[in-house]
């Protein structure tokens, strides 16, 4: 009986270890995996396996597609031009942005969501 408890001691003990060293190893990773001049500033899901990233390069704004196994790069930015585009957006009209957007980047188009994105601001037209 005595042999029992201390094996089941011994487990429990083993475990809080393990869970402990997964801690400090993953709190560990993460500071050496993250990197100060590179974020992911917004990811857009547009589709089964499709999304739209923009991130951020030391001073540079940068969009891509990002298509399965593929990432396209669409257009790039500096920070201050970033700032002053994301400030814009308050006035912006949708609907006209929204048709551009289908012309500049005829692959979105198959996506159902943008098909409702552009259907809502055509609605918002009338």
């Amino acid at each position: 009986m005595r042999e029992y408890i201390v094996n089941i001691i011994i487990a429990i003990c083993v475990i809080v270890v393990a869970y402990l060293a997964t801690i400090f190893l993953g709190r560990k990773t993460s500071v050496l995996l993250s990197s100060r001049s590179t974020k992911v500033l917004e990811r857009v899901t547009i589709g089964h396996q499709h999304s739209i990233t923009i991130i951020q390069i030391g001073n540079r704004i940068y969009i891509l597609s990002v298509y399965a196994k593929n990432v396209e790069f669409l257009d790039s930015y500096s920070l201050e031009e970033w700032k002053e585009a994301k400030s814009d957006t308050v006035n912006m009209d949708y609907a006209k942005e929204g048709k551009r957007l289908n012309e500049q980047f005829p692959f979105l188009s198959n996506s159902s969501i943008f098909k409702k994105m552009i259907s809502f601001f055509k609605k918002g037209e009338e």
